[in-house]
């Protein structure tokens, strides 16, 4: 999906591993790693990271749901 208008791609120009860090699990800090890849639009026409709709980019525990 073009990070930048949202279309859908099948093939990408390139990929990296990224990692995420997650909410720690005690005294154990968690990371998540995830292959990211750039995609050359045809609609829009720019080379941009794909969009990850899990990720966010700041993340409390304030937002998570309260049992």
């Amino acid at each position: 999906m073009c990070g930048c208008c949202g279309a859908a791609h099948r093939s990408h120009y390139d990929k990296k591993e990224q990692q995420t860090r997650d909410l720690s699990c005690g005294d154990a800090r968690i990371y998540l790693e995830a292959e990211v890849r750039r995609v050359k639009c045809k609609k829009c026409g720019t080379v941009k990271r794909e969009k990850l709709p899990w990720r966010r980019i700041l993340f409390t525990r304030s937002d998570l749901p309260t049992m």
